[in-house]
Formats: structure tokens, C-alpha cells, sequence
């Protein structure tokens, strides 16, 4: 069977890499335009996407001090619930203050590669859940799946005008 070299939190990891890197490939093209729909002016986007990019490399940062301590998996779980509560601020208001706070609160990866702490959390993670012999394969396929997960989140962006909605 395909795979059964890599254990089941390997598994994991692949398929939530996937999941979460789907809407960042969406995010790197509508977030500014977003911003720039709800008035924010040239400047104050690059302030925003700055600030979003800099939380996220703070995530790694607090990731690194904190995963071991509390668990891998629990470190994990807490960001995924920060990157929800982040869309629930980009979702419940068109307010200057909601994308802000949602770059600020959630890991928000803007641009074309993964920042943040799940990349270095997985990846610590991955080399446990395969052999030797695999290890580099595993993290072939857990780069593959995130580079065209990301393309397909870029492209997902016109879905809308191609059914008629936009």
C-alpha cells in the first residue's frame, strides 16, 4: 500500500498541510485586494501584510520556546484554533480594525511560501512518523502537497467569476 511507510501523525500532517495551505494560497491573492476594497490605501496594506508576516515569524518564535513543554500536537491545535478565530474577525466585520487584528491573531501566510509556526512544528514532527530510508521522501511529499495546495488556492480565487457569481 502507498504510503505505509509513514506512520499515521505522518498521514496527519500531509493531509492538514494540505487543508491549511488551500486558503493561503487564496489569501496571497485576495487578502490585499480585500484590503484595498475596504479603503485601506497602498501604504497601510504593506503595513497590514507586514504585520501579519511578522506575527507569524513571532509564532514561530513563541513555538519553539513553548512546544516541547506543552506537547507538539497541543501547540498545533492552539494555532489552528488562532487561525479561526482569525477568520471569524476577517468574516464579522468591513471594518479598518478586523483584517488587523485577523493579521495580528492567526497565522495569515500572505505570500507565495508558508511562514509560521506550523511549518517548523510539522517538520519537527515528520522525521518521527517515517524510517530512514523514507525520511527524505516524506519531506518531498509533505513540500509538494503544500507548494500545490497553495497553487490551487490561488487558482480556487477565480472560481467564483468562472460560475457566474462574480
Amino acid at each position: 500500500m502507498w504510503l505505509n511507510w509513514l506512520g499515521r501523525d505522518g498521514k496527519i500532517i500531509l493531509v492538514e498541510k494540505a487543508v491549511r495551505t488551500i486558503p493561503y494560497g487564496f489569501l496571497g491573492v485576495l487578502y490585499a485586494v480585500y484590503l484595498k476594497q475596504l479603503g485601506f490605501d497602498l501604504f497601510l496594506i504593506g503595513v497590514v501584510l507586514t504585520v501579519t508576516t511578522a506575527s507569524s515569524a513571532l509564532y514561530t518564535l513563541v513555538a519553539s520556546f513553548v512546544a516541547d513543554s506543552l506537547g507538539r500536537k497541543r501547540t498545533l491545535i492552539f494555532f489552528a484554533l488562532m487561525d479561526a478565530l482569525a477568520g471569524a474577525l476577517l468574516i464579522s466585520s468591513s471594518e479598518w480594525w478586523a483584517p488587523v487584528a485577523a493579521g495580528i491573531v492567526g497565522n495569515m501566510t500572505v505570500g507565495a511560501g508558508e511562514v509560521g509556526p506550523y511549518l517548523s512544528l510539522e517538520q519537527a514532527i515528520l522525521p518521527q512518523t517515517s524510517d530512514l530510508r523514507h525520511r527524505t521522501l516524506a519531506f518531498s511529499l509533505y513540500n509538494l502537497i503544500g507548494y500545490l495546495s497553495t497553487a490551487i488556492g490561488a487558482i480556487l480565487v477565480g472560481l467564483p467569476h468562472l460560475i457566474g457569481y462574480a
